[in-house]
């Protein structure tokens, strides 16, 4: 499935945290105005899927 190689390859990448979710799950998250964050459907109209990347600095 191509949802596990895209966590597979972000790992061996040096990824500590993988997650793939909806365009809507985030769209419903709520968004601080004062940081000048956009929305996905701002940015990236017609997408399905949103793959979060998070890496662990010390």
């Amino acid at each position: 499935m191509i949802k596990d190689a895209v966590v597979q390859k972000a790992k061996e990448i040096g990824f500590d945290l993988v997650g793939i979710t909806t365009t809507e799950a985030v769209e419903k998250a709520d968004f601080p105005f004062d940081r000048g964050l956009k929305r996905p459907s701002q940015v990236l109209a017609g997408v399905k899927s949103i793959i979060v990347l998070g890496a662990l600095l010390y």
